[in-house]
């Protein structure tokens, strides 16, 4: 993270503020140690390194107009560019070239994409748009990702300079320059309370982009500048409420460290814990009087370590990242603990020889070398994206999904189908042992859409926490005598479209009821807490349609025990209510999380086979559970296992197909191979007048 000089001016009560250096080596330690794997809660470093820097670019900002009457835009932007481009260039550049070596032909490309955002300090967007998840981590992460913090800085400070400077002249030009700091305060409170309250609102609906959205962190930044307007009032503070706040500060960033984690709902109401533990931290330190937090930061080693955190924060992700990639496995402590001491040494070498030498030191440019580091930094960046992108032939794949639509639709019902899928696995895995076939479908470029997200309007399904109604679809045959509903999360989701191909050749007409992320057991589910409000919206809705017959495909939550037993029961027993046939489709086989199919897939000389996964004894225990609640109630049930795993093996390629694009979830591609012996199988087990 980028952050101003620390050097306090008059209104800061003097001197330099160790304190400074100090929060920014707690905060760029909670975000190493919890990337590595270590705390649950590190990533709010991030929300301390917000705090301060809003703090200090807003007291250096104040400093000005309060002594000019003015704010030099110019001076403020060659600081910045001094201050964050030379090493942010270098590490983005390091990380495309090593992410070349390291990665294959896909996932370079995909690297190079977002190196491209990074360079304009826009990535946080890409991420958002793409629902990318922050904590998904492992080798499947962007190395660039990291650079969302940044952009969002940056995006702040595009607006933040130009407010203070036209408050700054309004108010000189009225003779009112002493309103500078109550009127600038209006400006913050307003900012907090509306930003805050769009973080809240954001994040139970959609956490993805709220995580990575200006909007849903303009008000930590805000926070920092509201304590830099405080200032004069804070010098007052007596000696025992310093101490008071240091400690409470230290004590709330620790609290926050262990107790948030990758399931809170963050930022939101959530992100306040870091927040004003920070604000209470700087508030202590602001002044004469040092209580002894003050001096435990002012140490040494601490100092070292905040005057090396930004170049520190920049290094560490891609040294992990990368690391996981090379590896194609989850690294072990010791190779975790490899990967953060060399991005230690490279953030030390940074700092000596870039850092320190073009922000303050001897090779510091001048204002107008400064400002031209922008333009320069993003041609370096995007002529590199553009030299690599040069070298990829993946545009060929590109037009894919358009020629497999046209197929499809001039192909009846089951173009792709297979008729014995069983035979299809025990001749994939006796072929294990011969190359990946060159050819693939989806190809490698375009496995991660080959999603029922892409067929399926994103009105006809809840995709974001916080949605509980939906638009009620209808695929298959509109004008079909059976009327069928499919519910379930993203597990029924992903058979939408070989359901659709089988509602064709039936004459059923289906309705769907999807949420992702939403287990159909009726439990609560950690991963979506509105999934029981969703749930009743559902079962009201199948009770208006009085379908023929209930599909229901869904992940089993992870103790799979007895209270998802009773939760499934619960549901099940609900459908019987309200449609006449009932049919439980199984759980799936899954990818382990930390196989990278794409990387398994490309790499130089892969076989199928060293790709092929073994049937997770989870999931048989998940199957055998199935069976058995399903014949104790009388609903149907259909195993997917046989058409996708022999003898406890199953192979993620046959013939030429990806059977997976994400753990469990297969692609729409082999869902369309299934679609034939899923019909048959439904039908197998409804009553006969709907068959």
């Amino acid at each position: 993270m980028s952050h101003g000089t620390h050097r306090a001016g008059p209104q800061d009560g003097g001197g330099f503020r160790t304190d400074i250096p100090g929060l920014r080596a707690i905060a760029v330690a909670l975000v190493v140690v919890g990337h590595a794997g270590w705390l649950p809660g590190g990533y709010v470093g991030v929300d301390v390194f917000f705090v301060v820097s809003g703090f200090l670019i807003t007291g250096l900002l104040l400093k000005e107009a309060e002594r000019t009457g003015r704010v030099s835009i110019t001076d403020f932007y060659a600081r910045r560019a001094r201050r964050i481009l030379p090493a942010a260039t270098l590490v983005a550049l390091a990380t495309l070239a090593l992410g070349t070596v390291v990665y294959g032909e896909v996932r370079a490309a995909e690297s190079v994409r977002d190196a491209a955002w990074a360079a304009v300090f826009a990535i946080n967007w890409s991420l958002a748009a793409d629902g990318a998840d922050y904590f998904a981590g492992g080798a499947d992460a962007s190395p660039f990702q990291h650079y969302w913090s940044l952009a969002v800085e940056e995006q702040f400070y595009v607006v933040w300079p130009l407010l203070v400077l036209a408050v700054a002249v309004l108010l000189v030009r009225r003779g009112r320059a002493a309103a500078l700091r109550p009127v600038l305060a209006v400006v913050v409170t307003a900012t907090i309370a509306a930003s805050l309250a769009w973080s809240v609102q954001r994040t139970a609906l959609e956490p993805g982009a709220a995580y990575f959205s200006t909007a849903t962190r303009a008000w930590e930044l805000a926070v920092g500048a509201g304590l830099a307007l405080l200032v004069p009032l804070l010098l007052r503070l007596p000696a025992v409420l310093r101490a008071l706040l240091a400690l409470g500060g230290l004590v709330g960033l620790a609290v926050a460290g262990v107790v948030i984690d990758e399931t809170s709902a963050f930022p939101g109401a959530l992100a306040l814990l870091p927040v004003l533990s920070t604000a209470a931290l700087l508030a202590a330190g602001t002044g004469a009087e040092v209580p002894l937090v003050g001096r435990a930061l002012a140490a040494a080693p601490v100092q070292w370590l905040g005057d090396r955190s930004y170049v520190l924060y920049l290094w560490h992700w891609p040294a992990l990242v990368l690391l996981e990639a090379h590896l194609g496995t989850e690294p072990s402590p010791l190779q975790v603990l490899g990967a953060v001491a060399a991005a230690v040494v490279a953030a030390e070498a940074t700092h000596r020889l870039v850092e320190a030498p073009l922000h303050t030191g001897r090779l510091r440019p001048s204002r107008p070398l400064s400002l031209a580091l922008w333009p320069a930094s993003v041609a370096v960046l995007v002529s590199s994206v553009v030299a690599l992108e040069q070298r990829s032939d993946l545009d060929r794949d590109v037009g894919y999904f358009a020629e497999v639509a046209r197929k499809q639709r001039s192909g009846g019902a089951y173009p792709q189908a297979t008729r014995d899928p069983g035979r299809d696995v025990r001749v994939a895995l006796a072929r294990a042992d011969r190359p990946v076939p060159d050819e693939l479908e989806p190809p490698l470029s375009q496995l991660r859409a080959d999603t029922f997200h892409r067929t399926t309007p994103g009105r006809c399904y809840a995709r974001d926490a916080g949605t509980t109604t939906h638009d009620v679809c209808t695929i298959g045959d509109r004008r079909g005598d059976v009327d069928v509903v499919v519910l379930g999360d993203s597990h029924a989701g992903m058979l939408l479209p070989g359901l659709d191909s089988i509602g064709r050749d039936r004459g059923w007409k289906i309705r769907h009821l999807v949420k992702t992320g939403c287990p159909t057991a009726w439990t609560r589910s950690g991963s979506s807490p509105d999934c029981d409000e969703w749930r009743a919206w559902a079962m009201d809705r199948i009770a208006e349609l009085e379908p023929d017959v209930a599909i229901v495909s869904t992940m089993a939550e992870d103790d799979h025990g007895a209270r998802w037993y009773a939760g499934m029961e619960r549901t099940l027993t609900m459908l019987q209510s309200r449609a006449e046939d009932v049919v439980l489709v199984g759980e799936t086989p899954w990818v382990p999380q930390d196989v990278d199919l794409v990387a398994c897939l490309e790499a130089d000389g892969a076989r199928v086979s060293d790709c092929t996964v073994d049937l997770d004894p989870e999931t048989i225990e998940i199957t055998e559970a199935e069976r058995r609640l399903t014949d104790e109630l009388g609903v149907g049930f259909v195993d997917p296992t046989p058409w996708l795993c022999r003898d406890g093996r199953c192979p993620v390629v046959i013939d030429d197909q990806v059977v997976y694009y994400f753990r469990g979830h297969l692609t729409v591609t082999f869902v369309h191979r299934l679609a034939r012996v899923l019909g048959d199988a439904l039908a197998a087990e409804v009553s006969r007048r709907f068959r």
